[in-house]
């Protein structure tokens, strides 16, 4: 769903590929859990509902909270270690 963050691309699409790789990560777990656990209660269609919504949440939390920092981290140290270009004066 990656597939760039052009200017007027639609808000979903910018979304979803955003917190795409948390929400691998959590949708099976979570999503399931939701599902397990309330649909003797209030059916099929609301736990769906239910877990959708909560899976989406926590995505974008982890995605805010754990993803983000660490790709922050990720370029400061790229950046950091990168060989210092050469000015040749001529």
């Amino acid at each position: 769903m990656n597939y760039g963050h052009h200017v007027g691309m639609m808000r979903l699409p910018r979304f979803l590929s955003d917190i795409s790789y948390s929400l691998y990560l959590i949708h099976g777990p979570v999503g399931l859990l939701i599902l397990a656990k309330l649909h003797g209660r209030i059916g099929y269609g609301n736990a769906a509902v239910l877990a959708l919504v909560a899976v989406l949440a926590l995505a974008y939390i982890i995605h805010w909270m754990v993803e983000r920092p660490f790709i922050e981290w990720g370029r400061l140290l790229s950046n950091r270690f990168r060989p210092a270009q050469r000015v040749v004066a001529g």
